[in-house]
């Protein structure tokens, strides 16, 4: 397990099926001192530990961030 603040610039953080932010980029750096683990099989992706305890600033972000990714698989199925 890691802290994000640990991790390379540039690496992907995720929720579940959902891109929180890259680090370095746009992950806000409220999340730099939550658990990590490494998703095996991509040298870039991460996931959120289940055990952070998360504020509601951070709550608020990893649910907007949930939405819009639930919107592009909407827009993806409306596609086909």
């Amino acid at each position: 397990m890691y802290k994000i603040k640990d991790i390379a610039d540039g690496k992907i953080v995720w929720k579940g099926d959902a891109v929180i932010g890259i680090k370095g980029l746009t992950l806000p750096e409220i999340f730099y001192d939550c658990n990590c683990i490494k998703i095996p099989g991509n040298a870039y992706d991460y996931s959120l530990a289940t055990n952070n305890k998360y504020t509601e600033e951070q709550l608020a972000f990893i649910q907007k961030a949930e939405a819009d990714w639930a919107d592009v698989d909407n827009e993806e199925i409306d596609s086909e």
